[in-house]
């Protein structure tokens, strides 16, 4: 998979930040967490490695003026994120993979 990278300025903070953005994945790779809306997406609470159990809130979404929580639906290991803080995702995209414990 191929980075670009892009220098954003952050809608959040107001500074700006360079970032990698991986390419998006062809398929819906096992593991991943998809955005269940359209929104901005406001934080990545998570590094690549991290552990995390199911129920672990892993990224904020605001839509609509509401901020959304996001949690795995089951535990393991971060191992990519594709989506970065003031990046606008709609439904379905992938925000992060978690590999199965």
């Amino acid at each position: 998979m191929v980075k670009s990278l892009m220098v954003k300025v952050s809608p959040v903070t107001g500074k700006a930040v360079e970032v990698e953005k991986p390419q998006k994945a062809d398929a819906i790779p096992d593991g991943a967490i998809t955005s269940p809306m359209q929104g901005m997406v406001l934080a990545i609470k998570v590094k690549v490695g991290d552990k995390v159990a199911a129920g672990d809130i892993v990224a904020v979404i605001e839509a609509m003026k509401m901020q959304n929580e996001i949690a795995t639906p089951h535990g393991g290991t971060v191992q990519k994120i594709l989506s970065f803080e003031g990046e606008v995702v709609t439904n379905g995209d992938v925000i992060l993979v978690v590999s199965p414990q």
